[in-house]
């Protein structure tokens, strides 16, 4: 994308943008907070009642609150991040914003050791933090080693997709082939997602996530046994009591060759999900409670690959109101 292109956005981001930051910030909160009033906050109360019992209700109620201002923050952040494209002096003084307000803690060898591994690796982030700002920091840090980073999300928002190349991430739709997402770790690049949302288009299981059953998407998993890399999963949040993000890596998460293949995916992708609880739990004022994570129920629905529909008639073509990866 050339440094003249537009990013492509939503009219409500275009009009957002263009206001002075300290404005844009207010109006992002005041509308987080009539947000929190409506539908979402109403999933957000039910997700945080079936996940954090033990919480006292005011307790609940301040993580409920404090998760739509943050989500007002993450949007303001993107906001910002938007500018990259604008390319000249606006890119560098947003390149700047971005080293100082992301900082790698020492984890970071986890990630270059795996990378010097040259097999790839599976980056597995969540909802929680601001996962573009951990992309706009740790690309660079992979781009300086020749590789190109990919990202794996939705693809019928052409605006992220442009906002994701502006700070050097490739996007690849949810529906790509496994074969091309295997050459691309084949080729010692990482390719990352975001795991933590049930996708009801695309393969899965029940799994426990916070003692429920939630449908939880496989691929991760599944790219990693066949590729022969690690999960690596990896968050950009906020310390407590901090006001600028930390990104940290935690240990690999291997396939277990011991396992069938479909017992070691499963297994995978049940130790993925208590990271997701671990992170959540540290800080859940940081996650996305507003998503229906444990809307669909087993027994109601079979999630099985897009290419996989074609054969099966019996099935509808699409879910409205998909979510996952973005």
């Amino acid at each position: 994308m050339s440094p003249r292109s537009s990013i492509r956005t939503p009219l409500l981001w275009s009009l957002l943008s263009r206001l002075p930051a300290p404005l844009t910030g207010t109006s992002l909160k005041v509308l987080a907070s009539a947000l929190s009033r409506g539908r979402l906050g109403r999933q957000a109360r039910a997700n945080l009642d079936l996940a954090l019992p033990d919480l006292t209700p005011p307790a609940r109620e301040r993580t409920r609150s404090a998760c739509f201002q943050h989500a007002a923050r993450v949007a303001s952040e993107c906001l910002r991040l938007s500018r990259l494209e604008r390319g000249g002096d606006p890119a560098l003084k947003i390149r700047r914003w971005i080293e100082q307000t992301v900082h790698f803690d020492d984890s970071l060898e986890r990630f270059d050791s795996a990378l010097q591994a040259g097999r790839g690796v599976v980056l597995a982030t969540a909802h929680i933090g601001n996962w573009e700002l951990l992309g706009a920091r740790l690309s660079p840090h992979v781009r300086s080693r020749g590789i190109e980073p990919v990202a794996v999300g939705l693809d019928r928002h052409a605006w992220l997709r442009d906002l994701r190349a502006s700070y050097g991430v490739e996007s690849l739709p949810q529906n790509t082939h496994p074969r091309l997402l295997r050459d691309v770790l084949a080729a010692g690049r990482p390719i990352a997602l975001l795991a933590d949302m049930e996708v009801r288009r695309l393969a899965g299981a029940y799994l426990p996530f916070f003692g429920t059953d939630a449908l939880t998407m496989t691929a991760p998993a599944a790219l990693a046994r066949s590729a022969g890399c690690p999960i690596l999963p990896v968050r950009c949040t906020l310390p407590p009591g901090e006001d600028t993000y930390r990104i940290h890596f935690e240990p690999p998460l291997w396939i277990d060759e011991k396992l069938s293949r479909k017992a070691a995916t499963l297994d995978l992708m049940r130790r993925l999900n208590s990271t997701y609880e671990s992170w959540i739990r540290e800080s859940p004022e940081q996650w996305a409670w507003y998503q229906p994570r444990w809307r669909t129920r087993p027994g109601t629905l079979e999630a099985i690959p897009l290419a996989a529909r074609s054969e099966r008639p019996d099935l509808p073509g699409a879910y409205d109101g998909d979510h996952g990866s973005h």
